[in-house]
């Protein structure tokens, strides 16, 4: 059983990856020509159209589809007009976003306020859990029990189950897992709750945006491949391979080949040669 002080100095490393999902998200965005196969710009106007003309529910889509697909920045800088008609777990998201642009304890207090309004929201525990984590100045006390809430969420609790959220619930909480020390013990369950994620998403099929299950497959399995190839495992080429097919030509597939690049040099020869062939 992991001590307090043990657990204490692990958490010391996850301002890095706070720093890291400020930048560029918790996933890598689709490509340029990724997006236009799936018709990105044409959801998005359709989306803004619909909240122009007061459609019930139009603002809380729009809010998912900027959190799945991206960009997720803009979540921050909504109109009042928005803001004013979202519902609790739309607002979750928003307050999130908002902490992410100005990680403060005033930011976090609302995305605090949000997710408890939300209730019954397991990505919003989620995302609260990653963010009290990240406020290290807070009492030894507090920044363990965030982490203990962190690893109790039950995503799958959810009153009205969505493969979307339950796959981003899956991937955030995974990252996290994955960027902790092995002292903590939780990277074996990272690398399940990514298989997991993918999981949701390949048995959800048609019932999620094609946009975000490009995204989510390409990154979840850019992620476990990282982490199996920092093992020596060769199954992490058929990963790699299988992460480019989500977006080719974009950030994606251009990390997942100078990955490729990297396993190709340690894991010589073989049939390791004949993945990228």
């Amino acid at each position: 059983m992991q001590t307090k002080e043990t657990i204490l100095a692990a958490l010391r490393t996850l301002p890095g990856l706070v720093a890291e999902v400020r930048a560029e998200g918790f996933m890598l965005p689709l490509g340029a020509r990724q997006r236009q196969r799936f018709a990105v710009d044409r959801t998005r106007a359709a989306l803004d159209a619909r909240v122009r003309a007061r459609e019930p529910g139009a603002a809380d889509e729009l809010v998912v589809h900027l959190l799945a697909v991206g960009p997720e920045t803009e979540l921050a800088h909504l109109d009042a007009s928005i803001l004013g008609v979202l519902g609790p777990r739309a607002w979750a998201m928003v307050a999130w976003a908002r902490y992410l642009a100005s990680p403060t304890l005033a930011t976090l207090e609302v995305l605090r306020g949000a997710v408890h309004a939300a209730r019954g929201f397991p990505l919003g525990e989620v995302l609260l859990a990653i963010a009290e984590l990240h406020d290290l100045a807070r009492e030894d006390a507090a920044i363990v029990e965030a982490f203990e809430r962190l690893v109790s969420v039950d995503v799958h609790a959810d009153p009205d189950p969505n493969p979307l959220r339950d796959a981003l619930a899956l991937f955030a909480r995974a990252r996290v897992f994955l960027a902790l020390p092995l002292a903590l013990d939780v990277r074996g369950r990272g690398l399940l709750e990514l298989q997991r994620a993918i999981d949701c998403i390949v048995a959800a099929k048609n019932l999620v945006d094609p946009a975000f299950r490009a995204r989510l497959l390409g990154n979840a399995r850019l992620l476990l491949a990282t982490h199996a190839t920092a093992h020596g495992e060769e199954a992490a080429l058929h990963t790699l391979v299988a992460a480019i097919g989500s977006d080719p030509c974009g950030p994606i597939g251009e990390r997942a080949r100078a990955a490729i690049d990297v396993t190709l040099a340690r894991l010589r020869g073989g049939a390791c040669g004949s993945l990228v062939a």
